[in-house]
């Protein structure tokens, strides 16, 4: 007779009890489902008889990790063993009765299940997605298509922001070569992710020695076509709704039918402590000068390498607030990102840095599910997050900063939160309007690249923004928004007078303290005369982690830097602090002025 403890169907044996079947019976007192489907009720007894033992084999328990490192004791005395077995089954913390399942007819091993809790017995629910929408999809003219900004500009100004998301269908004719090496033997990084702990908030872990592209494919592909065999007879609509329910349950329930049967798989399929954990890998945020992109170089291809719609061009278009930046090297903004999914490699809910607008693109594979919610209900949905996540609010007021959490769709339309979807597949994109949250998982391996982009009607956002994170004082943005608006050719004169004003008046400030203490303000005020690359973004204030670029202020007491507005937040004496600047007070007014003589023009 063997006994195998664990605390649910798919759990590895923890502890196993070996003993002659003459000394064991058991009879029933705990509801839960037996393996035929059936409910039983389950009691362990042990019928205590003779403590002499008049069988050859000693009765034994053997303790077993989840490695599967296996440690054994012998009894001689059959109370003492039977003891040890109650104690076992009946300690504290594993407390919750048993299931008693005969595994083989006419054999003496029993299987023993924990009772499952109500969540576990309810972890395969049938999800109602009815009322998550399908994504708006656009399709662009060729002359459209041919102005990316503008078109998203046309786009949001008709209101096509309210969705939150859409899907572009390029004109049939854009069909752009797949470039990435996808032979190399480079290695890319990737994040880990534990699928059961999205819906806790916890980190991703992080592996710096990565993967090649075809390690990915031949991974993800592998799992593709063990596990999904049950959808293979389904329409390409049917499987993806199975996988997006089979996903969440994942997800929220830690249950999953498709890999219910699953087996350890290399560092995909784990047990620890006891329970079977998926970890799905994603390498993603890939900067495409250091791996490559999925869009060829002019040299590769001249019609798509010089194309407005290669990521590497998007920036240099027309209406574009970020081609004052050209030849510096900003992840994510100049610099697309590329992506590597495998199967339930995920995105979780956010918005992009600074509220920016994204377009995401997906070159091959099996496609992303996406969802998305207007900036119309983003403040509806932070206050559901915030109840769903009560306890990892207390800790981490910001968590939806951290873009780990995810949130399934049919419980945030349960709660008032509109949510629409789409299946985004190979040659199509997907554009992101300022302070969407949005979120997503990939249906099996694929090749994607994004890239970040402003435009004039991203600016009120990116105040808005800038008002969070600052109160966060966690989130440093992506560029100084003081940088983009000093240095985009004077097109925005409302917000660089506004800037001009706001940091003549700080300087102000900071020079009447140094009056105040004797000092001689031309004796603490330091030309910034760097001409490093990362020189706009290396400066960050100490206090609220803002990135300073016109004037920051440095302490030689404590080190540290500050911005113009928190520039005497140390606490050390006034004599230590020097002003740094990039630009005098003349030349601010002067910007100031041919913002203005621009601005009448327009």
């Amino acid at each position: 007779m063997i006994i195998k403890k664990a605390t649910n169907y798919n759990m590895k044996p923890q502890i196993l009890a070996k003993f002659p079947e003459r000394l064991f019976c058991a009879s029933s007192t705990t509801s839960d489902h037996t393996s035929s489907g059936r409910k039983r009720k389950a009691k362990q007894s042990f019928d205590k008889q003779s403590d002499n033992w008049s069988l050859h084999s000693k009765p034994t328990i053997d303790s077993i990790d989840p490695a599967g490192t296996r440690k054994r004791r012998e009894y001689k005395n059959q109370s003492k063993f039977l003891e040890e077995l109650e104690h076992l089954i009946h300690k504290p913390d594993l407390s919750r009765e048993f299931i008693i399942e005969k595994v083989k007819p006419q054999s003496n091993t029993v299987l023993c299940h924990h009772n499952s809790s109500e969540e576990e017995k309810s972890a395969h629910i049938d999800r109602d997605f009815s009322k998550v929408q399908e994504m708006a999809c656009y399709y662009p003219t060729e002359e459209e298509f041919r102005q990316p900004i503008i078109y998203f500009e046309k786009l949001f100004k008709e209101g096509a922001w309210k969705h939150g998301c859409i899907k572009i269908i390029p004109p049939s004719s854009f069909k752009p070569p797949f470039s990435f090496n996808s032979k190399s033997h480079q290695k890319m990084p990737f994040r880990s992710q534990t699928v059961q702990n999205l819906s806790k908030g916890k980190e991703f872990t992080y592996n710096k020695e990565g993967e090649t592209y075809e390690d990915f494919k031949t991974k993800s592909q592998a799992l593709e076509e063990k596990y999904f065999i049950s959808l293979q007879n389904l329409s390409e609509k049917e499987r993806n709704m199975e996988i997006q329910k089979d996903y969440w349950n994942l997800v929220e329930n830690h249950s999953s039918k498709l890999f219910d049967q699953a087996e350890p798989s290399g560092d995909i399929i784990k047990y620890e402590d006891g329970q079977k954990v998926f970890r799905f890998n994603y390498a993603a945020d890939l900067p495409v000068n250091k791996y490559g992109s999925g869009f060829p170089t002019p040299e590769q291809d001249e019609e798509y390498g010089k194309h407005p719609f290669n990521f590497m061009n998007i920036n240099d278009q027309e209406k574009s607030l970020l081609a004052f930046c050209k030849g510096k090297d900003i992840s994510g903004i100049n610099v697309p990102w590329f992506y590597i999914g495998m199967l339930y490699s995920s995105f979780c809910w956010h918005y992009e840095d600074l509220m920016m607008y994204s377009l995401n693109y997906m070159h091959q594979g099996a496609g992303k599910i996406w969802y998305s919610i207007s900036p119309q209900h983003r403040e509806k949905f932070e206050k559901v997050a915030h109840k769903k996540f009560k306890e990892l609010l207390k800790e981490d007021p910001n968590f939806l900063l951290n873009i780990n959490s995810m949130i399934s769709p049919d419980y945030l339309t349960k709660n008032g939160v509109p949510v629409t979807y789409t299946h985004q597949k190979p040659g199509e994109f997907i554009l992101t309007f300022p302070s969407s949250y949005h979120a997503g998982f990939s249906l099996g391996f694929n090749a994607a690249e994004a890239v970040n982009f402003a435009s004039p009607t991203w600016l009120p956002y990116a105040e808005k923004a800038m008002k969070i994170y600052f109160k966060s004082r966690e989130k440093v943005p992506v560029i100084p928004m003081q940088w983009l608006i000093l240095e985009t050719d004077y097109k925005l004169p409302k917000y660089v007078s506004k800037e001009v004003r706001y940091e003549l008046s700080a300087r102000r400030k900071i020079r009447k303290e140094y009056e105040k203490h004797f000092i001689d303000p031309d004796e603490s005020e330091i030309p910034i005369c760097s001409s490093t690359q990362d020189d706009e973004t290396k400066y960050e204030c100490n206090f609220c982690i803002n990135l300073c670029y016109a004037t920051f202020l440095k302490c030689n007491s404590c080190n540290k830097n500050y911005c113009i507005s928190h520039g005497l937040s140390c606490g050390c004496p006034v004599e230590y602090i020097k002003m740094h600047y990039r630009y005098t007070d003349q030349e601010l007014k002067l910007k100031e002025k041919k913002s203005k003589a621009i601005g009448e023009k327009q």
